[in-house]
């Protein structure tokens, strides 16, 4: 049986947190899994170090900040200790970071250019610190991704393809039937994850405000850190602006249980994100059987190639605006037909992709690298 040393933040609120927990208990009997916080590899403490020595390989969980202290990036001393063969998983990937100036793009005679870049350095350290790791791969004997533009990004970046994995970002299957009230119902609509600059609210409310139909929106998550509070304040007071108290909940942080028992009372969940690399909220309303409607972008459109029609090819409907969503929601509530077949390609990949598939793959994975 391989031992496997599962590098990620112990925390509940992390969405890869919950990932790798999911993922561990799928791994059960068939692999042993060691779970180390980053920061724990930097101790002296002896179980951690005898732990450490009981792993044929480690699996990192990667994101830049994960390995960031006070602003100074570690992942290179927690790289030295790791002395094992080593697999990343990559989760964000992005031609150029949303919401963020590229470092690339300082231009300026050379030493006012060199003094932009440090100040830069100082002011975006997680950036800064992702492009450095980039250039050593990650420190990885094999990297892991879940959709082909995030490979494709890695090729561009000069990573060698042979030494990229793909694996789809595995899915909760939850197994309860589908809420649908009918046509002369209020539609349920709703979300869940952290609440975040990524998500579209300014669509989302000029659906709501545009419905013609009775409606109640449920956000099933909060805010994860505190540099999301001005986010949950835009959307309290946009939704006091419109008198939408009564119809428009945020539930805060709940439970995977807790969610799960929210989502079954949603009709139709709004996907509807401004960027986005990879999803587990996604993935978990997959996982509970919603009928999704999402935005367009390189992540949703690896699921579905269809968007304003009544024929499906995926999981999923893109639209591109308030009307095409409001639409969508209109054929949902009054084409049966159009409804089944959504559910049923729901169905289908939610099993394809189930956390036990997945590590069944991984698994495979982790042999092939052992075998090197």
């Amino acid at each position: 049986m391989i031992t496997i040393g599962w590098v990620f933040p112990q925390t509940d609120f992390c969405g890869i947190s919950i990932y790798s927990r999911n993922y561990i208990k799928a791994f059960t009997p068939s692999a042993r899994v060691i779970c180390f916080d980053p920061f724990s590899i930097l101790s002296d403490n002896a179980m951690v170090q005898s732990d450490m020595a009981k792993v044929d390989l480690f699996h990192i969980q990667y994101e830049t900040s994960f390995f960031m202290l006070n602003d100074s990036d570690m992942y290179g001393e927690i790289l030295s200790k790791l002395q094992k063969p080593r697999l990343v998983s990559l989760h964000e990937i992005y031609e150029q970071h949303p919401g963020v100036f590229p470092r690339s793009s300082i231009s300026g005679p050379k030493i006012i250019k060199w003094f932009k870049q440090c100040l830069y350095d100082r002011r975006h350290p997680a950036q800064t610190a992702f492009r450095k790791h980039l250039r050593i791969r990650f420190g990885a004997n094999n990297l892991l991704v879940h959709h082909h533009f995030h490979k494709e990004i890695l090729v561009k970046e000069g990573v060698p393809p042979e030494s990229i994995s793909l694996l789809p970002h595995p899915v909760p299957v939850v197994k309860s039937p589908p809420f649908f009230q009918g046509t002369d119902s209020i539609i349920r609509l709703g979300t869940t994850g952290f609440i975040n600059p990524n998500y579209d609210y300014e669509l989302l409310f000029s659906v709501l405000r545009s419905a013609s139909f009775p409606w109640r929106f449920t956000w099933i998550g909060g805010i994860r850190t505190s540099d999301q509070t001005d986010t949950l304040h835009t959307l309290q007071k946009a939704i006091s602006d419109n008198g939408w108290e009564d119809r428009f909940t945020i539930t805060g942080w709940v439970s995977e249980k807790a969610q799960d028992e929210q989502l079954s009372s949603i009709d139709t969940y709004l996907a509807l994100f401004k960027n986005r690399s990879s999803s587990g909220s996604l993935a978990r309303a997959l996982g509970a059987q919603k009928m999704i409607i999402t935005t367009p972008m390189p992540l949703t459109q690896e699921l579905t190639v269809q968007s304003g029609s009544d024929t499906v090819s995926g999981p999923v409907l893109i639209c591109s605006s308030s009307e095409e969503i409001l639409s969508a929601i209109s054929r949902l509530r009054t084409n049966p037909a159009l409804r089944e077949e959504l559910l049923k390609q729901v169905r289908r990949y939610a099993e394809e992709k189930s956390y036990e598939n997945m590590a069944a793959r991984l698994y495979s994975r982790y042999q092939e690298l052992l075998q090197r």
